[in-house]
């Protein structure tokens, strides 16, 4: 299990302050991955089923989903120095602040990755349109769930 050390570019106060990511934490990376998954499953099936009558869009927006992914995957595992809170951190909210910014990125890994997958859905399924603008609200409502429990710890 990987323990992640704010080392040297944390507050003056915290410097000593380690996270080791919980099960949560491994939970939400495992489910960013299954629309991953499931969006290169249906790819994979609908190439084989259609041939070259399946749209080039498809794979271009699962290139831009593989790169978001591992972006935000990566962002779990981003320093303190590299994260721009909206509150003022000090050394009595630094670990709260940071697990709060940590699984946002997590959560937002979920969501875009639904986006993405019902995105490719849409093309063929016309359900999924509402899907796209129903993880859209999911969008929007995780942003605001953060900015609120920021601002309650500050």
């Amino acid at each position: 299990m990987k323990l992640i050390h704010l080392g040297a570019y944390a507050a003056p106060d915290t410097l000593h302050v380690r996270f080791r990511p919980a099960k949560v934490d491994r939970l939400l990376e495992a489910a960013a991955l299954l629309p991953l998954l499931a969006d290169g499953a249906y790819l994979f099936i609908q190439y084989r089923r259609l041939g070259e009558a399946f749209p080039s869009d498809c794979f271009t927006a699962f290139l831009t989903f593989v790169v978001v992914f591992c972006a935000l995957f990566g962002a779990g595992y981003a320093p303190l120095r590299s994260i721009r809170f909206p509150f003022r951190v000090g050394p009595h909210n630094v670990v709260r602040q940071y697990l709060l910014a940590l699984r946002l990125g997590r959560v937002l890994n979920i969501v875009l990755g639904l986006m993405f997958f019902f995105g490719t859905l849409s093309m063929t399924c016309p359900w999924a349109d509402a899907a796209v603008k129903g993880s859209f609200a999911l969008l929007c409502v995780s942003f605001a769930g953060y900015y609120w429990l920021a601002w309650r710890g500050r």
